[in-house]
């Protein structure tokens, strides 16, 4: 399972969002939910990152709702799956097609060796040959 979830961190987890996590942590923890000025600071950071990373998805300052995020903060798993339950199966569905790319990509990779190692003779495997002429011994 932890494969799994370091998998998922690796292809859907932007290094923005690590860095919004890390600076989260550096403010104090979930408690900075509770304060709208260091919420309004890590709002402006997002933006900030967002736009440095050209990420054209990053909001704007005009729209900080402290009473908005604290709603979202606030919402119950359940009721934030299903709403994002359409989102979450997309890129659910993404992930899983690019691990069976690597796994079918991995299968044909062994599946080339397999068939050469087959059709090489011993003569195949002599990385360096050495030539040595053969000379006719007459007899006499």
């Amino acid at each position: 399972m932890d494969v799994m979830m370091k998998m998922f961190q690796e292809k859907f987890v932007t290094i923005e969002e690590r860095r919004l996590a890390s600076l989260v942590k550096q403010k104090g923890g979930d408690a900075v939910f509770n304060d709208e000025q260091v919420m309004m600071e890590l709002w402006t950071e997002e933006a900030s990152i967002s736009a440095s990373a050209g990420n054209e998805r990053h909001r704007s300052t005009e729209n900080f709702d402290p009473v908005e995020i604290q709603r979202e903060i606030r919402e119950q798993p359940a009721e934030a799956i299903e709403r994002n339950e359409k989102t979450f199966y997309g890129h659910f569905r993404v992930q899983m097609r690019w691990i069976q790319d690597d796994i079918n990509r991995a299968f044909e990779r062994q599946e080339h060796r397999v068939i050469s190692a087959i059709n090489e003779g011993p003569h195949d495997r002599i990385l360096d040959p050495v030539r040595i002429p053969v000379r006719s011994q007459s007899s006499g």
